[in-house]
Order: C-alpha cells, then sequence, then structure tokens
C-alpha cells in the first residue's frame, strides 16, 4: 500500500481467479479497504464492523484507490467511510466501524453457539496437497488449483460442507488489525458455493456479490488454524444471502459474515 496523502491510499494491484472471475476478488477489496481505514485511526482502535457495497466489478491487476473519509472520531469509537476507486469511476463502497475495546469494562454477560463438530484440521490434507494427488472431486478444477497454488492461504476444505480451516502463509506479526483484514480476505473464499452446492441443477448465467458485512468479535491469530463454516440462509428474487462464522481452534467465535449476492439462471 502507498499512501498518496491523509485519507488517500493505492494498491498496485487486486486478485482474482483466471478463467473464473470476471473481475476483482471481493474479499481483497475487503482486506484493501481495512487496511486503507486502519492507516487513518489511532493504533488502539480495531476494527469490530465493516459493510460493503459493490457497486460494478473491478479490473484485475490493475492499481485500485482507496479514499477515506473521517466521520466520527471518539474516545472509545470512531467510524471511516472508504471509497474504492478505478480509472476515476466507484467500484465499491465500505462503512468501517473501529472500537478501542481495551477501554472497555470485561462483559458481565457472555453467549456465543456451540463450535460446529468437524474433523480436526490435523486429519485433513491441504487443498494443495489433494490437488497434486487428485484427490478430491473439482468441481471446478479452475478455481481449485486456483486457491491451492495463488492466495497467501493454507487451505484444508471439511467434506460434505462448504467449511474449510484456514491459515495465513506466514507470520503476519501482533497488529490485530492486520490479522482482521487478512479474516476479510478469508471471508469471501467459497461464499457463493453455497448457492452453488444448494441448487446444482440449476446453471447460472450470472454469479455476482452485492454487499458484504463482516462483525469482528474477538481477536483473531490468522497465522493459526481458524475454522470458516458456510451456509445458505435463503434465497429469493435471485439473490442469495449467505451466512458465515470464524471459530478458533479452541471454539471462540470469532467473526460472523453475512453476503448477498445476485444469481441469475439460464431461461
Amino acid at each position: 500500500m502507498k499512501r498518496l496523502s491523509d485519507v488517500r491510499f493505492i494498491f498496485p494491484w487486486t486478485w482474482t481467479v483466471d478463467n473464473f472471475l470476471k473481475g476483482s476478488f471481493g474479499g481483497h477489496l475487503v482486506s484493501q479497504a481495512l487496511m486503507a481505514a486502519s492507516s487513518t485511526v489511532k493504533p488502539e482502535m480495531i476494527v469490530h464492523s465493516l459493510h460493503c457495497y459493490f457497486l460494478k466489478l473491478g479490473k484485475a491487476n490493475e492499481a485500485m484507490e482507496y479514499h477515506v473519509s473521517y466521520k466520527k472520531d471518539g474516545k472509545t469509537l470512531c467510524h471511516r467511510i472508504v471509497t474504492a476507486v478505478q480509472d476515476g469511476k466507484s467500484v465499491s463502497f465500505f462503512q468501517i466501524s473501529f472500537h478501542n475495546e481495551a477501554g472497555e469494562w470485561p462483559s458481565v454477560m457472555s453467549y456465543q453457539p456451540p463450535m460446529p463438530l468437524v474433523p480436526h484440521h490435523s486429519q485433513l490434507r491441504t487443498l494443495e496437497e489433494n490437488v497434486l494427488k487428485k484427490a478430491i472431486f473439482f468441481n471446478n478444477e479452475v478455481i481449485y488449483n486456483c486457491l491451492a497454488k495463488e492466495i497467501p492461504f493454507q487451505l484444508k476444505l471439511i467434506d460434505g460442507k462448504v467449511a474449510m480451516w484456514i491459515k495465513v502463509m506466514g507470520n503476519i506479526g501482533s497488529i490485530q488489525n492486520i490479522h482482521r483484514c487478512a479474516l476479510g480476505f478469508a471471508s469471501d473464499i467459497r461464499s457463493l458455493e453455497c448457492v452453488i452446492s444448494d441448487s446444482s441443477e440449476t446453471k447460472y448465467d450470472l454469479q455476482t456479490s452485492l454487499e458484504h458485512s463482516i462483525w469482528f468479535h474477538k481477536n483473531s491469530t490468522v497465522d493459526d488454524w481458524i475454522l470458516y463454516c458456510l451456509e445458505l440462509s435463503t434465497m429469493a428474487n435471485g439473490r442469495a444471502l449467505i451466512h458465515g462464522l470464524f471459530w478458533s481452534e479452541d471454539g471462540h467465535l470469532l467473526a460472523t459474515v453475512t453476503q448477498q449476492a445476485l444469481f441469475r439462471g439460464k431461461l
């Protein structure tokens, strides 16, 4: 990331899946917007929520600018509006909120649902190992090969579910906002697969994300294994609502994701 001014940032490229995605990968835009917004707040301010609207397709492998607008700077909460711009046009729009969590009293109430029962990551091969051994069934060989070889994550898929263990490659330090940026990237992996797997007989001419939201609940360590489970909540009028949960290995709910996507089938 290069800082152009106090409120303008530029990234030299955005990631895509060649021969599968027509534009930039949404998770990469999310992580870049989070990085830009995080650069405008005090170190004690930790991102706790993000809401994104995808306005148009971004051009992959080309530079993307992010323009940050200050909306509130309080002692415990602050808010930013971020617009992703390419070729002078808005590509996506983000509302991002930060919280000084250290300044809060420990909550007297705490609740989370139970962690799903799934195979432990130590019992599973990485996606790259499965690709090399041809040990999994490829619904789309292009995207699985790309996921296995090109993104900076290790993935271990869980049979029979749209779920996976995920871990960033290497060590990304201890800054919590950096870990949440990485979680933002990961939040878009396999999300549309929920719809395809639940309606396998339908062929879609168009699949595109409309909105994406993340609520961060607890500190994440993305260079350790994290479980990500997704499910289709509802589909109506061509729009699918997808729900996802990130879990730490020891059972803490780290983040909640919702995504709305547009699907148009062949007549």
